[in-house]
């Protein structure tokens, strides 16, 4: 028998490659990069009829089985080649293993029976019955009590689930069903249920299967970032978890036990901030949850309160801690001798030993001191632990640790005094407690918003925006808008409706304040702080549509990251906001068109409009032709042209100014209408993403500014908050111009260096204009 020895000095394994642990130590550890120069995908185990345990690993360029006879000494036994693939997922049947590939591989059965004796084991490969074929599938799933396998993600029809019989003959498998409503992209089946991980849907499904031939959907649920990759069941049906593969995502925990009313009932995920994410979760003794955790490594979750779920082991296996999808891709917790595996990516198999020790728990209720009446979403924080908890509608919390020792556990909700409460906490002790939070005495602001005349502004939308809360209100027929505060100070306060100049500035509001009057100008202006009433459409794109939103960043910054420096607040029309930091591919404009309408505006009454505002285009992707395009049309409800096309050379990462003269393309009315639309055509489906801000109509060329090396006067700083210095060549008069046209100052510059005060004025754009130049700057 050839065998290949994988063990490395453990000592210097460890020494150069665990970068964390709690409660998990390492065993033994195969270098796939060394063995075989391949990547790993997911892992899987197995045990002869000797009691001798081994480990299945999925791999890039094949499939790999590993002797545990000597875990801290593991040994490859067979090697199976096959097609170049990411994606290899395997499991177990009696003596078979079943291997699913998104190469062009179908089902590849490995007869394990000869092991230990001889490692040439007996294989076959299997593509689907005559006439309903397929050659790849991204998983598979079997229930080793019925013998049945769950094909998920083949490339046939909708790619749902395939049901095999493979009890009859292990190496021929026989079609008896499918469940092809939606593509699956996981699945778990036990009696006469099966579980379903819709990914591109976002929800978990519960399938009735008394009829394998005939799957009955009874219920849905959409998990909490409606990406749902993977599901595991509890061995009494009572408990699913799934995992979002999503940054920043959780484990969630699912009261299945009514399989057609599906609710929460707790969600945790690891190191909260860093957005690792979660791949695969797996539960063990109805008791654990043991995750591949991508680059966090492995993590074991105790479910046994299970509305309390608190981690109390791990073991990182990758050096990196960001949102990537590098690190470990599977786990494999189920081996009689307790051992656990771990597939990562590029660091190898990990033969890994876990001690389980309980948490300490700490839940009780959460009230109002002044009613005794029940408080949610109080958060609840134990010092010096990333994890936080929310109080649910009932007003109870649930926490946990693994430190022992009296802590500090922090209780806070806006509008209430936050409460500290130091707790002795002990492993597998559970402590009831019941807070009482003393509310914040309020104090009452009236906002008035006018026009220049000093008359009323009807259905205008107010924020007020403090570091603990924000808050909104709308006018009403007095142009009033009435607000209870609660933290006194410095706060923004932004007002705006359409047909008028945004105004955002910052304010110290007490309760003696009473009163703030704000004044908008007219005028057409929109950065986006409040909604307006601009529509979006979709023709064939079902991801990247139009959306108001405080840009998400994602690591590659093909998507706005940020909204434009020049506005109010933080807020942009973007294609697609999901919350993704991975890649902006997961919300990019896909295989379609989207169009963004502005509301209607009335020209007729500007002698001499330019029309200002900001895009954002990014299209690039790897050998794919870029061939896709923004476009920005204007309409005057009879004639509608394109003011520009932004061309798909990619890389235009940032925000574009641009200004137009809107007579020297379309006569100005009364029905004027800007119009955004973004298109990914086939057949190059590239990354498309697209952004606009800082709408507005001027009376001049705001572009037609001088560039640097033609300017005479320079300003800085840019932003600025109190002051603008200004560098100037010769003794000049000088304003201050808002893009209204509003002149707000009017002064001197010297021959060399002038100070100009900015206080009094609201935050925004701004044009100093001298000596035939103008120079645009923010006042923040």
């Amino acid at each position: 028998m050839i065998k290949r020895i994988l063990f490395l000095s453990l000592g210097l394994f460890i020494g150069s490659t665990a970068f964390s642990q709690l409660n998990m130590s390492l065993v033994g550890h195969v270098d796939y990069m060394a063995l075989h120069s391949v990547e790993l995908n997911d892992c899987w185990g197995y045990v002869d009829e000797t009691g001798i345990e081994y480990a299945l690993v999925g791999t890039s360029q094949g499939t790999s089985i590993v002797s545990l006879a000597n875990p801290a000494n593991p040994v490859e036994v067979f090697w199976e080649p096959g097609t170049e693939s990411i994606w290899r997922d395997l499991q177990v049947y009696g003596d078979y293993a079943y291997v699913t590939t998104e190469a062009d591989d179908g089902l590849l059965i490995i007869d394990m029976s000869p092991l230990p004796a001889s490692n040439v084991l007996p294989t076959t490969n299997y593509f689907g019955p005559i006439g309903q074929t397929w050659s790849s599938a991204h998983d598979v799933f079997i229930d080793t009590t019925g013998g049945w396998a769950y094909i998920c993600g083949a490339n046939r029809g909708n790619g749902g689930m395939i049901i095999l019989d493979i009890h009859t003959d292990p190496m021929n498998p026989i079609e008896v069903g499918v469940f092809d409503t939606w593509y699956c992209h996981d699945a778990f089946a036990q009696g006469n249920m099966l579980y379903g991980a819709h990914i591109g849907e976002g929800f978990l499904s519960t399938i009735e299967i008394t009829d394998h031939a005939n799957p009955v959907l009874i219920g849905t649920q959409i998990t909490p970032n409606s990406f749902t990759h993977n599901v595991w069941v509890t061995s009494d049906d009572q408990y699913a978890v799934t995992t979002d593969e999503i940054a920043g995502s959780y484990l969630t925990l699912y009261d299945v036990s009514n399989p057609d009313d599906i609710h929460e009932v707790d969600r945790i995920r690891s190191s909260p901030g860093l957005n690792i994410i979660p791949h695969n979760a797996f539960i063990l003794d109805d008791s654990l949850i043991v995750s591949s955790y991508y680059t966090d490594g492995i993590t074991i979750h105790d479910m046994s309160r299970p509305h309390n779920l608190v981690e109390i082991a791990n073991y990182d296996t990758h050096p990196l801690e960001t949102g990537t999808f590098n690190g470990s891709w599977g786990a494999y917790p189920f081996l009689p001798s307790g051992l656990q595996l771990a597939s990562d990516i590029s660091e190898g198999l990990f033969i890994l030993q876990p001690t389980f020790v309980k948490p300490a728990y700490y839940e009780g209720l959460v009230r109002d001191a002044s009613d005794l009446n029940p408080l949610t979403d109080v958060s609840v924080t134990i010092n010096n632990n990333p994890q936080t908890d929310l109080s649910n509608a009932q007003g109870e919390f649930a926490v946990g640790t693994m430190t022992n020792g009296t802590q500090s556990v922090d209780f806070y909700k806006v509008a209430y005094y936050p409460q500290t409460q130091p707790v002795n906490f002990a492993n597998g002790i559970l402590i009831m407690d019941t807070i009482d939070l003393v509310p914040i005495p309020p104090f009452s602001l009236m906002v008035i918003v006018q026009d220049e005349n000093g008359d009323p502004i009807i259905d205008a939308d107010v924020r007020i925006e403090v570091p603990q809360m924000t808050q909104e209100g709308q006018t009403n027929g007095f142009g009033e808008s009435d607000f209870q505060l609660y933290y006194p100070g410095n706060s923004t306060v932004t007002a705006g409706k359409w047909g008028y100049n945004t105004n955002c500035d910052e304010y110290v509001l007490d309760a003696s304040t009473g009163t703030l009057v704000i004044t908008l100008v007219e005028g057409y202006y929109d950065d986006f702080s409040f909604d307006f009433g601009w529509t979006a459409t979709a023709t064939g794109a079902t991801t990247g549509l139009w959306e108001r939103g405080i840009p998400i960043t994602a690591a590659d910054t093909a998507a706005p990251p940020f909204d434009s420096y020049y506005d109010c607040g933080r807020y942009a029309y973007v294609t697609g906001n999901a919350d993704n930091t991975v890649s902006s591919d997961f919300d990019d404009v896909d295989n379609g068109r989207v169009t963004l309408y502005s509301p209607v505006f009335d020209l007729s009454g500007i002698p001499d409009p330019y029309l200002y505002y900001e895009a954002w285009f990014f299209c690039q992707y790897g050998p794919a032709q870029i061939d896709d395009t923004l476009e920005i049309f204007l309409s005057n409800g009879i004639t509608q042209v394109k003011l520009e096309e932004y061309p798909p050379t990619g890389f235009e990462i940032n925000w574009l100014p641009a200004s137009f003269h809107i007579s020297d393309f379309i006569q100005p009315t009364a029905d004027m209408q800007l119009i955004v639309t973004v298109a990914d055509d086939a057949p190059d489906i590239n990354v498309t993403e697209a952004g606009i801000d800082v709408f507005f109509i001027t009376d001049q060329d705001i572009l037609g500014l001088d560039t640097p090396e033609k300017q005479l006067i320079n300003v800085f700083p840019n932003p600025a908050q109190d002051k603008l210095s200004v560098i100037s060549v010769s003794d000049e008069t000088y304003m201050l111009v808002t893009p209204a046209g509003t002149v707000v100052r009017i002064g001197k510059l010297n021959n060399g260096s002038t100070e100009i005060p900015l206080a009094g004025l609201d935050a925004g754009i701004y044009f100093l204009q001298s000596s035939g130049q103008t120079i645009r700057f923010v006042k923040l």
